[in-house]
């Protein structure tokens, strides 16, 4: 953002920054850093962030109805790190929950 500020010439300006930004790159962003990059203009009228519905599942992989529900978890919780002990109560909790749907 700031390379792209450089680009354009802002001195006594009046500036409306609008980024499109996705949300798992939100708080990247810095309203200090670009304040301080826009210095040279007259003024900052907004520093705006449009955030984009990323469209890739976060997994990295396709989730959808044909896989069991049991892997989908598993797949969903080893993507956050947890430890093996609440990684297998977790499974546990989702495996009770699911045998309590009746089957279609």
């Amino acid at each position: 953002i700031v390379t792209e500020i450089k680009n354009h010439d802002v001195k006594d300006a009046i500036v409306q920054i609008i980024i499109e930004v996705s949300a798992s790159k939100y708080r990247d962003i810095s309203d200090k850093i670009i304040r301080e990059s826009l210095s040279e203009a007259n003024f900052v009228a907004a520093i705006r962030k449009n955030v984009t519905v990323e469209s890739k599942n976060r997994l990295g992989r396709e989730l959808h109805e044909s896989v069991p529900p049991m892997e989908a978890l598993k797949t969903y919780l080893n993507e956050r790190n947890l430890s093996e002990e609440k990684l297998h109560k977790l499974l546990e909790k989702g495996q009770n929950l699911m045998s309590e749907i009746p089957p279609q």
